[in-house]
C-alpha cells in the first residue's frame, strides 16, 4: 500500500491519517504503513523518467509534476517546499531535478532523479530514514546528496581521462 499523502497535513498537529484515510489503512485491527522500499521508489522513478510508467504520455506528465526548481528564491518562502532538508537543497540550481519527499515527525524520505544539463551525471537516489533522529535532522539528506553528486561528477571526469572506466 502506498499512501497518497504526506503528513503532517494542513497543520503540524495532524501527524497521520484521520477519518476515511485512517479506515483505509487499517487491517485486522492494525494500522498499515507504506510498504514501499527504496528499491520500489527508485524503480518507479526510473520508469517515469524513461517513459515506461503507465504510458509515454502519463509518464511525461508525472515527470513534470515531480520537477523541482532548485533556485533558492523559488522554494525558500514555502514552509512545505520539499527542498530544504532534502536531497535537492545542496545541489546546484542549474540541473534537472525531480523528486518526491515523505516526512513526518518519525520519518524523512526522498527519491530524486538528477540530471546535469550536459548529461555528465544522470542518476536516481532514494533515501528512506525511519528514525526520529533523521526526521529532525535537516542536514543529513543534503549532505548525502551532495556527496553522491560530487562522486558522480568525479567518476565522469576520471572516465573522460581514461582512468577508472571504459571509453
Amino acid at each position: 500500500m502506498v499512501s497518497t499523502k504526506n503528513y503532517p497535513r494542513y497543520s503540524p498537529s495532524q501527524e497521520g491519517p484521520v477519518g476515511r484515510d485512517r479506515q483505509l489503512r487499517k487491517k485486522n485491527g492494525k494500522f498499515l504503513r507504506n510498504l514501499i522500499s527504496t528499491d520500489h521508489a527508485a524503480r518507479l522513478t526510473y520508469e517515469i523518467y524513461t517513459r515506461q510508467a503507465v504510458s509515454r504520455q502519463y509518464s511525461t506528465r508525472m515527470a513534470y509534476l515531480l520537477t523541482r526548481d532548485l533556485t533558492p528564491e523559488a522554494w525558500q518562502n514555502d514552509p512545505y517546499n520539499g527542498i530544504k532538508g532534502f536531497l535537492g537543497e545542496s545541489l546546484p540550481s542549474n540541473i534537472y531535478f525531480g523528486s518526491k519527499v515523505g516526512f513526518t515527525s518519525k520519518h524523512r524520505m526522498d527519491v530524486a532523479f538528477v540530471r546535469t544539463l550536459d548529461d555528465k551525471a544522470i542518476y536516481i537516489l532514494a533515501v528512506f530514514a525511519e528514525d526520529r533522529a533523521y526526521a529532525t535532522d535537516e542536514k543529513i539528506f543534503p549532505k548525502l546528496s551532495r556527496h553522491v553528486y560530487d562522486r558522480m561528477m568525479a567518476l565522469n571526469s576520471s572516465r573522460k581521462d581514461g582512468v577508472g572506466g571504459r571509453e
